[in-house]
């Protein structure tokens, strides 16, 4: 992927630039036109859909959190049902992370993204009858032997996302993560979930591979780690690569059509057939400039 495509943004700006509407009275259903009916239609669904699917991982994770006031004998069947909910509930958001992080993957790469995961899922069907047999006392005690790997298929997907993430900031755009969070704190709120949901799952891993606690599962680590994935995809409903785009826009219109990077250079909207090489030498004359 071409770093100064992250720049220039030419794809966003429309050519020619539209006029200013003079319109003073309100707008109305009638008066769309064709095209900003389309625009609206996609728009309203595009956000309906974003907000749907990230309702049904709350939902589907929320049930988890209540088994401790189900009394016996409905104690085991409870938890182990809600445990299922919990298990799609990690599938949509490692599905939801590969929407997000695709811009940023090669062909392959995104294929093996979702192969692998889908890879994984025998594993929870598996676990989902380990939880229920264990729980109510059938005679199997699998589900011991199975939750320490539960780590193992949830979250290298979403640490490799949080990952990629950083290295497309820092090599398609040329931006330090401190120079990003000055730029967009709301952004480097959703950087800091990330970091703290990856800590939490990191230490759960540990807590639960040295059995520290006497029942395996059974501490808060992995649920803060839960909140903070949550918080982290309800920041931005977007992809990854259209929030940078938007971001560093945004940056160029505030600074009238110029950015400083980390590498001192003040690169400028320069039509993108000019090669990187080019522009760069554009901008420090610019910046060299009375």
């Amino acid at each position: 992927m071409a770093p100064l495509n992250a720049y220039l943004l030419g794809k966003r700006l429309p050519d020619p630039l539209p006029v200013p509407s003079t319109r003073t009275s309100p707008p109305t259903r009638d008066s769309l036109s064709t095209e900003g009916g389309f625009l609206e239609a996609w728009a309203q669904g595009y956000n309906v859909g974003s907000l749907v699917i990230l309702i049904l991982i709350l939902v589907l994770a929320l049930w988890h959190g209540t088994f401790i006031f189900v009394h016996d004998p409905y104690y085991g069947w409870y938890l182990s049902a809600t445990a299922t909910l919990l298990f799609i509930s990690y599938f949509i958001h490692n599905v939801v992370s590969w929407l997000k992080i695709q811009p940023f993957l090669p062909q392959w790469g995104s294929r093996l993204y979702i192969i692998s995961l889908l890879c994984v899922q025998p594993f929870w069907i598996a676990e989902s009858w380990s939880n229920f047999s264990y729980f109510n006392s059938l005679g199997s005690d699998a589900n011991v032997h199975m939750r320490p790997w539960e780590a193992l298929v949830r979250d290298p997907w979403w640490i490799f996302t949080t990952w990629k993430l950083i290295d497309a900031i820092k090599k398609t755009y040329g931006l330090k993560i401190l120079s990003l969070v000055r730029i967009n704190t709301r952004f480097g709120i959703m950087l800091l979930c990330m970091f703290l949901s990856i800590t939490f799952l990191l230490t759960d891993a540990a807590v639960t591979a040295a059995r520290i606690t006497a029942s395996s599962g059974i501490n808060p680590y992995w649920r803060f780690a839960l909140v903070f994935k949550c918080a982290s995809d309800t920041i931005f409903l977007d992809d990854f690569k259209s929030v940078l785009d938007g971001i560093v826009y945004r940056k160029f219109s505030s600074a009238n059509g110029t950015f400083k990077i980390d590498t001192e250079v003040i690169v400028r909207f320069i039509p993108e057939s000019v090669s990187f090489d080019e522009k760069r030498r554009r901008g420090t004359k610019n910046q060299n400039r009375p």
